[in-house]
C-alpha cells in the first residue's frame, strides 16, 4: 500500500495597516447643511491651528497635563484634539517604542550624526506616517 502525502499551500497573511483615525473627518458628512459652503479638510486644519495659536496660553496654575488640555479643547479643536490623543497614547507593549528606536537608528547614522534631535524626531514621524499611509489626501 502506498501513501500519498498532500500539502496545501497557505499564503502568508497580509500585514495589517493601522486604521486612518481621520478617515471619517475627510469624508463629507451626510448631516451637513447644503446651504453652508463645504470646507476642505486642509482648510479646517489650518483654521484649527490658527485658533490654537491665537488662544490664550494654558495657565501654569492649572493642571499641565496635555491630555486634560486636549479633552477640554475637543469641542473647539476636534481634529487637533484627535491628533494629540494619537500622539500622547500610552503603549501597552514595548514593540512600538522598539520600532521607533529602530527607525531612529536608521535615520541617525554615522554619516548623519550631526542631525538635531528635533529633526530626527520629525523624520521618524514622517516615516511612520508614510509607512502607515496616513498622509493627508488632496
Amino acid at each position: 500500500s502506498t501513501t500519498v502525502a498532500t500539502t496545501t499551500f497557505t499564503p502568508p497573511l497580509e500585514k495589517i495597516k493601522k486604521d486612518d483615525p481621520f478617515a471619517s473627518m475627510r469624508t463629507n458628512r451626510s448631516g451637513d447643511s447644503s446651504t453652508q459652503p463645504q470646507v476642505s479638510f486642509q482648510d479646517e486644519i489650518k483654521k484649527q491651528i490658527q485658533l490654537y495659536e491665537n488662544s490664550a496660553t494654558y495657565s501654569s496654575s492649572q493642571d499641565n497635563n496635555p491630555l486634560v488640555f486636549w479633552r477640554e479643547q475637543q469641542q473647539i479643536l476636534p481634529i487637533l484634539a484627535k491628533i494629540a490623543k494619537s500622539i500622547y497614547v500610552i503603549q501597552a507593549s514595548s514593540a512600538e517604542s522598539e520600532r521607533h528606536f529602530s527607525t531612529s537608528a536608521q535615520i541617525a547614522t554615522k554619516q548623519r550624526s550631526q542631525l538635531d534631535p528635533e529633526c530626527v524626531e520629525s523624520l521618524v514621524v514622517l516615516k511612520e506616517a508614510y509607512l502607515n499611509n496616513n498622509w493627508l489626501k488632496k
